[in-house]
């Protein structure tokens, strides 16, 4: 399980803060892909277990207080 905060961008200032939010993709919520980006092995190593995610697993992001 992560629980991170989603900043917005993906240079390497706001990756040191939690996990990073392409500009150019949609925000939470919205139709299209929403890009989501952080490190598995510096800055808190974020998604270092991403790799052990399976098909089927679902990945839920808050915008507030609602998924």
């Amino acid at each position: 399980e992560v629980d991170a905060l989603i900043v917005e961008g993906d240079r390497p200032e706001q990756l040191k803060l939690g996990v990073g939010h392409y500009l150019n993709g949609v925000d939470p919520g919205e139709r299209g892909n929403m890009v989501l980006s952080a490190h598995n092995d510096i800055y808190g190593e974020i998604f270092r277990h991403l790799d052990d995610l399976e098909l089927g697993d679902e990945v839920i992001v808050y915008a507030g207080d609602r998924p």
